[in-house]
Protein backbone atom coordinates (compact mmCIF):
# COMPACT_ATOMS: atom_id res chain seq x y z
CA UNK A 1 0.00 0.00 0.00
CA UNK A 2 1.54 3.25 -1.11
CA UNK A 3 1.24 6.52 0.79
CA UNK A 4 0.01 9.43 -1.27
CA UNK A 5 2.29 12.44 -1.44
CA UNK A 6 -0.45 14.73 -0.19
CA UNK A 7 -0.95 12.57 2.91
CA UNK A 8 2.78 12.52 3.57
CA UNK A 9 3.10 16.30 3.14
CA UNK A 10 0.08 16.88 5.35
CA UNK A 11 1.59 14.68 8.04
CA UNK A 12 4.94 16.48 7.80
CA UNK A 13 3.31 19.91 8.04
CA UNK A 14 1.31 18.82 11.06
CA UNK A 15 4.46 17.54 12.77
CA UNK A 16 6.36 20.73 11.96
CA UNK A 17 3.52 22.88 13.29
CA UNK A 18 3.45 20.94 16.56
CA UNK A 19 7.22 21.32 17.00
CA UNK A 20 7.13 25.01 16.12
CA UNK A 21 4.22 25.60 18.49
CA UNK A 22 6.18 24.05 21.35
CA UNK A 23 9.21 26.15 20.48
CA UNK A 24 7.09 29.31 20.42
CA UNK A 25 5.83 28.58 23.93
CA UNK A 26 9.36 27.97 25.18
CA UNK A 27 10.71 31.13 23.54
CA UNK A 28 7.90 33.20 25.10
CA UNK A 29 8.69 31.75 28.55
CA UNK A 30 12.39 32.54 28.11
CA UNK A 31 11.59 36.10 27.03
CA UNK A 32 9.40 36.59 30.10
CA UNK A 33 12.14 35.23 32.35
CA UNK A 34 14.71 37.52 30.71
CA UNK A 35 12.45 40.56 31.13
CA UNK A 36 11.85 39.75 34.81
CA UNK A 37 15.60 39.32 35.37
CA UNK A 38 16.26 42.67 33.69
CA UNK A 39 13.70 44.36 35.96
CA UNK A 40 15.31 42.84 39.06
CA UNK A 41 18.75 43.92 37.88
CA UNK A 42 17.53 47.46 37.22
CA UNK A 43 15.97 47.63 40.69
CA UNK A 44 19.15 46.39 42.34
CA UNK A 45 21.28 48.89 40.43
CA UNK A 46 18.91 51.69 41.43
CA UNK A 47 19.23 50.73 45.10
CA UNK A 48 23.02 50.65 44.83
CA UNK A 49 23.21 54.00 43.02
CA UNK A 50 20.92 55.76 45.50
CA UNK A 51 22.81 54.35 48.48
CA UNK A 52 19.75 52.57 49.81
CA UNK A 53 21.73 49.33 49.72
CA UNK A 54 25.42 49.22 50.51
CA UNK A 55 27.87 46.41 49.88
CA UNK A 56 30.41 45.11 52.34
CA UNK A 57 34.11 45.28 51.56
CA UNK A 58 36.50 42.35 51.98
CA UNK A 59 36.86 43.14 55.73
CA UNK A 60 33.12 42.98 56.29
CA UNK A 61 32.81 46.73 56.80
CA UNK A 62 30.53 49.02 54.86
Amino acid sequence: MAIKKTELYSSLWTSCDEIRGGMDVEIKALQQRFNKTQQIKQGMMQELLTGKTRLLNSNGAR
